[in-house]
């Protein structure tokens, strides 16, 4: 996430070793509201959110149960 008042560069890393890339995923709405909701709890956007899981700083709990399992930080 870009730090406040602070205009990204294109093509600069930020955060990471790494420059981002557009990527693309299916989801239904009612998953697309609440991966917002989640995001938005936490103070990040969809897309660093989805980084940060992929990058094992947040970790889920994974079940198979219908229960929604808080997160918890590394």
């Amino acid at each position: 996430m870009a730090k406040k008042f602070h205009k990204s560069q294109r093509n600069i890393p930020e955060l990471y070793n790494e420059v981002k890339q557009a990527f693309s995923f299916s989801l239904t709405p009612t998953a697309v509201k609440q991966l917002e909701k989640m995001a938005k709890s936490l103070g990040l956007s969809r897309s660093e959110f989805v980084e940060q899981i992929a990058r094992g700083i947040w970790k889920l709990n994974l079940t198979t149960s219908e229960q929604s399992q808080p997160l918890s930080k590394n």
